[in-house]
């Protein structure tokens, strides 16, 4: 499982300053960094390194440093060379566009083309699949937002809430995964709007 979280700021060049100056990956304003949940604490100050998967060519692993052990939500990448922070998908449409969904504690996002959901078997195989149109809203809940594996394939499905159709009724999902698609493209591409 990985967290997705939307970079917001300038694009540009994410560093390593710990590590010479080194240039992890290109980043765009609303790209998504996925947080496998993996934390390395070191003597030097900051404490925690975390490991994030990032689409830049091909997949990268790149190590980010944050004074916390937690999910890096609403943080800074000063630090890494970037005018920008990281923010849970759960929480970024809420936080910044005011597209706040009460009922599951998180944020809705509106799609730019029809959009598979899948629900995975307990090999990770898609089992059910089923579409939102163009015209729909995803909801991503509070606490939502993860992708069902680490693995390359995953890395382009996160967990939702439920949706919002065309007509405004609201429809709770459960264990259903959104397709992001376009992964491996810009930002301005995802079928969810980040950006």
């Amino acid at each position: 499982m990985a967290v997705a979280l939307v970079y917001k700021g300038s694009d540009g060049w994410l560093v390593d300053h710990y590590l010479g100056d080194t240039k992890f990956a290109y980043v765009y304003r609303g790209q998504l960094l996925f947080w496998a949940g993996e934390v390395v604490q070191f003597p030097e100050t900051p404490p925690y390194r975390h490991k994030f998967y990032i689409y830049d060519g091909g997949w990268k692993i790149v190590y980010l440093w944050f004074n916390t052990s937690d999910v890096p939500d609403n943080r800074s990448l000063s630090h890494h060379g970037l005018n920008g922070s990281l923010h849970a998908l759960s929480k970024f449409n809420c936080r910044f566009y005011g597209m706040c969904h009460s009922a599951s504690g998180g944020s809705y996002y509106s799609l730019r083309e029809t959009t598979k959901f899948v629900e995975f078997d307990s090999n990770g195989n898609i089992f059910k699949e089923g579409y939102l149109q163009s015209n729909y809203k995803v909801i991503i809940g509070n606490g939502q937002g993860y992708t069902w594996n680490n693995d390359d394939f995953h890395r382009n499905y996160v967990r939702m809430w439920g949706y919002i159709r065309g007509d405004g009724a609201v429809v709770e999902t459960f264990n259903k995964y959104i397709c992001i698609q376009h992964i491996w493209e810009h930002p301005s591409a995802y079928a969810i709007n980040t950006y």
